[in-house]
């Protein structure tokens, strides 16, 4: 049975969130990780190395060993949290059978990337810490939207 009640709130709340975490996950990919990146690999006409090499001086300021590691899983992380919260807060108390194709597909997404890239699929470079990152961020993001639903 479908809820005819939409709590608006909630809904504006978990997508700002979300957004958010996209434009942060974004701009640290773009501007913390060396220039080196893949993204701007696949889309060269839309991305001029040349600008983000000028930020890419960023990344080195911030990186050690552990820090390095952070900053670039740390988008990985950012964006699954932001989906995982919109898949749970557009299919939460629904009674329909699509929400477990929905449900399912955030875990898939979180490490699909990571296991396509280990077996060649998907161009990249396999890291494990992009798996941590995604099944916290994956873990945080399902609550995000319970947070806001109580409220």
């Amino acid at each position: 049975m479908l809820h005819t009640h939409i709590d608006t709130r909630s809904w504006f709340r978990t997508l700002s969130v979300s957004g958010l975490l996209l434009l942060v996950g974004g701009l640290i990919y773009i501007y913390l990780r060396p220039a080196e990146a893949r993204f701007i690999q696949w889309f060269p006409g839309i991305m001029s190395g040349k600008g983000l090499a000028e930020h890419s001086d960023l990344f080195y300021l911030v990186s050690g060993k552990f820090a390095s590691k952070f900053i670039l899983s740390l988008p990985s992380g950012l964006w699954a949290m932001a989906y995982a919260a919109i898949i749970i807060r557009t299919w939460y108390g629904q009674s329909s059978p699509a929400r477990f194709v929905w449900y399912f597909s955030i875990p898939v997404l979180a490490f699909g990337v990571e296991i396509f890239q280990l077996l060649g699929i998907l161009p990249g470079t396999f890291c494990p810490w992009d798996l941590i990152a995604g099944l916290v961020g994956l873990t945080l993001g399902a609550l995000i939207p319970l947070r806001f639903m109580r409220n």
